[in-house]
């Protein structure tokens, strides 16, 4: 399971408030489930056998053939378990990873990595009791003690499907929904691993009902130290478009709906919608219609926007949930593998984002200087590199403008404390060329180009170059 959670975001420019925004919401899951990191670093990791030291280095497709052939040699690898447990539980494939890890842990029953794995495992089956009995064991009783205040039917949804139009001027994807017959807005962020609402809505939304654990309260070393308070909650009715859901698990933190950005989004903004409601449906986002189109998991998968358009071009690569909910697709940066892009959807006016790690890994040069801030005016750096290709799919982009990322853009829980490096971010301004499909019920990514015509104006891009390669392998060699 993943949290999310929310900060404060009055005193940022417009960019950083974004960031802030999504690195509160992605780094709950380290306070919940993944605090403590995972046991073995990555440097510690490079000198074991091959299964690991091909995860650690972000090669887990060949990291589970490897493992595979591995635990096939000998039954008690159980470290070869982990792995395969870890990567089926990244890939959804949720009774492949409970089987890995179960066998894992029979043959090393004091490995607690395994067993917060296992905790992740069940949670997302909805089997509760048993997420919480394994949390119990490795000491943190204080979240088993959420989980058994949650309910094993969430997320219960009563239509197949709806669509709903989006907000033309608006770079964000924002949601209008009715929370208990009140309306209110809400963010979709491919970035946030739970859903999350202003506490403040509370007072006026009684049904809303309040666990009586306190969710959050710790300390992060980020630009000082400050401390969270946060609780969770549970909505008993959500209204998007005529789709009626029941029973979501919800974090209710101090953070008036205030007006964010005020030159972007001009409407008050209360929470944001998580991938564990996500996971819920296929998500289609159509950003040159700005429609959205939610179809519920267990049905019949339609590609409804792709039967609708024949002039473009579709890409579909797998993608995979962190064990603290991120989505990753992983591609090639100067045509080497292995490399993770965490996809974000509020990372508006970056199409490309980098960490430190990825300059010295591939040697990048540093560009830039000041901007003016859109919020208050003021200045704070603006630096980038070029990156010279950059491949997602069968999409190849050459001399690639990309942003370099701060510390909230890259915490530890996200750059390495999901056991491998994730060195890039995918912004909105790439993913708003396309129409977007999250297919959940298949862990696919789908993106669909639509040929301009004559008249069409380019879009205004970072990409200085982009081509289109037919047959690409996506395979991990």
């Amino acid at each position: 399971m993943g949290i999310g959670f929310f900060n404060p975001l009055f005193s940022f420019s417009n960019k950083e408030g974004v960031k802030n925004f999504s690195w509160f919401l992605a780094n709950l899951l380290c306070f919940f489930f993944c605090s403590h990191g995972f046991s073995e670093s990555i440097s510690e990791a490079i000198d074991r056998q091959n299964p690991s030291r091909l995860f650690h280095e972000g090669r887990i497709e060949a990291a589970a053939r490897v493992a595979f052939e591995a635990s096939l040699r000998d039954p008690q690898d159980w470290k070869s378990l982990k792995i395969l447990g870890w990567v089926a539980l990244m890939k959804n494939q949720l009774e492949d990873a409970s089987r890995f890890l179960q066998k894992g842990l029979r043959l090393n029953p004091e490995d607690t990595e395994m067993k917060r794995l296992l905790a992740i495992c069940y949670y997302r089956e909805g089997k509760l009791e048993q997420s919480a009995d394994l949390l119990n064991e490795i000491r943190e009783g204080w979240t088993a003690n959420l989980l058994t205040q949650l309910e094993p039917k969430a997320f219960d949804v009563l239509e197949p499907q709806t669509s709903i139009k989006l907000d033309d001027s608006d770079p964000f994807v924002i949601i209008p929904v009715k929370i208990c017959r009140k309306k209110v807005s809400l963010f979709l962020d491919t970035r946030s691993s739970f859903t999350a609402l202003d506490r403040d809505l509370y007072e006026k939304v009684k049904e809303i009902r309040l666990l009586d654990v306190i969710a959050l309260q710790f300390w992060f070393n980020f630009a000082g130290k400050w401390s969270i308070r946060a609780r969770t909650g549970i909505i008993q009715s959500m209204q998007i478009g005529n789709m009626k859901i029941e029973r979501i698990p919800i974090l209710l933190a101090r953070w008036k709906g205030t007006y964010l950005f005020p030159r972007h989004v001009p409407q008050i903004v209360h929470g944001v919608i998580g991938t564990d409601m996500m996971r819920q449906f296929n998500v289609t986002i159509d950003y040159p219609k700005k429609e959205l189109f939610l179809q519920k998991r267990e049905g019949s998968f339609s590609e409804r926007s792709f039967l609708e358009t024949k002039d473009g071009s579709v890409t579909r690569l797998p993608f995979y949930l962190t064990p603290g909910g991120q989505i990753l697709i992983q591609g090639k940066i100067n045509d080497q593998e292995g490399i993770f892009f965490m996809v974000d959807s509020l990372d508006v006016g970056r199409a490309f984002t980098f960490s430190e790690w990825m300059l010295e890994k591939f040697h990048l040069p540093r560009y830039g200087g000041w901007m003016i801030g859109l919020r208050r005016g003021g200045r704070y750096p603006s630096i980038y590199t070029i990156v010279p290709k950059i491949q997602i799919g069968n999409i190849v982009m050459e001399n690639v403008k990309a942003d370099i990322g701060k510390s909230y853009d890259f915490p530890p829980a996200i750059e390495h404390k999901q056991g491998f490096h994730i060195g890039a971010i995918v912004g909105n301004s790439f993913l708003k060329s396309f129409i977007v499909t999250f297919d959940f019920q298949n862990m696919v990514l789908i993106l669909q180009s639509k040929k301009m015509a004559a008249t069409d104006q380019p879009p205004i891009s970072p990409l200085a170059y982009q081509r289109t390669v037919a047959g690409i392998d996506e395979s991990d060699h």
